[in-house]
């Protein structure tokens, strides 16, 4: 091929471009090389029971990656990486891309075929853990903090939980709530949308909701061992996540598909607390019945006193609404009027989110 002077300046034109593309030049000056931006490194803990072996995946909230099937997660807009619980205590660690520095991230752990209970850690209160863990679905949110150039990112303390997962759902459903919230809103976004699940559920009484952050909190399987040592607020959450695992519902036959329920009843009527019916008041009747009726088994098993939960014969339309509306208007800070649409469901830098 014959090449002229134009070709030839024009290829070697190209041929620096890409030789030098991670410079940044200043003027006529010589180039400044600078660090890609670091990848966060992120732990946490998945906790219905624990579960070992289940998929982990980190998105950025609101994004395509959130709602996304498991076989479609990975190639979703907003996917950040992936990883699997190891442990006796649901434990993980995973990698998240660079772009989750300054972003709020939903962990989204997922059962699979090998996902197990670790020995020990079983705590329904008739000792069988063997519910078929197909669908089941624990998501949390956390803030990762950016860092200056040369710093490793860290986010620790993650934890998913049942609670956690119904909280998600109301937050990701409210308008005003995006992947750039501050850590500061986050927070009380996080605790509004907690205490709207503790009402919902009966158990506000057991704590000082106002000040619980379930993205945040860290709940041991409720076995004796477990809860012999914990604060009340642990013995009495981590006896009423544990009793989920036996929820299922008149359309919902595995624990998972009726968590799913659940979640999206919730969030509809925070959403919207007037579209709340004799279909919502059904699923969390029925909700409130196994919640009070596992407790109060599991209270007698592990030897500890029974956590106050909701009585079913109290769950009534305009009980559900006026929780709903309360839920509604601390979450958005009463500024927008709604939570926004029915789609589905902290941190710190070098250290706990804790």
């Amino acid at each position: 091929m014959k090449l002229t002077f134009k070709h030839t300046a024009a290829m070697i034109s190209v041929a620096l471009t890409a030789g030098l593309s991670g410079c940044n030049f200043i003027g006529d000056s010589d180039p400044v090389f600078t660090e890609p931006a670091a990848k966060v490194q992120a732990s946490g803990q998945a906790t219905k029971y624990p579960l070992e072996g289940a998929n982990v995946y980190a998105c950025i909230v609101k994004s395509g990656c959130t709602t996304a099937s498991e076989n479609t997660i990975t190639a979703s807009n907003g996917f950040l990486g992936q990883s699997i619980t190891e442990g006796p205590d649901g434990s993980f660690e995973i990698e998240l891309n660079s772009e989750a520095q300054g972003k709020n991230v939903v962990f989204r752990i997922l059962a699979n075929a090998s996902t197990v209970v670790p020995d020990g850690q079983c705590d329904t209160s008739d000792g069988d853990c063997g519910q078929d863990l197909t669908g089941l679905e624990l998501k949390t949110i956390a803030h990762v903090e950016p860092v200056s150039e040369g710093e490793v990112p860290t986010l620790s303390g993650v934890q998913a939980t049942v609670l956690s997962t119904l909280a998600v759902d109301i937050l990701e459903a409210d308008e005003s709530f995006d992947e750039d919230t501050s850590t500061a809103d986050l927070e009380t976004k996080a605790k509004a949308a907690s205490k709207g699940v503790a009402k919902m559920l009966g158990v506000d009484a057991n704590l000082n909701a106002s000040t619980e952050n379930f993205f945040k909190l860290a709940l041991p399987a409720a076995t004796s061992s477990n809860l012999s040592g914990a604060n009340e607020n642990v013995k009495n959450l981590s006896m009423v996540n544990a009793s989920f695992a036996k929820l299922t519902t008149t359309n919902s036959a595995t624990m998972g598909a009726a968590i799913k329920e659940v979640a999206t009843t919730i969030k509809n009527a925070v959403s919207n607390p007037s579209s709340v019916d004799t279909t919502t008041v059904a699923t969390i009747k029925q909700l409130a019945t196994v919640v009070k009726n596992e407790t109060t088994a599991n209270a007698s098993t592990t030897g500890v006193t029974a956590p106050t939960t909701k009585e079913p014969d109290d769950v009534t339309e305009d009980s559900i609404e006026e929780i709903a509306e309360e839920t509604q208007d601390e979450v958005t800070g009463g500024g927008n009027g709604g939570t926004g649409g029915t789609g589905g469901t902290g941190g710190s830098t070098g250290g706990s989110n804790g």
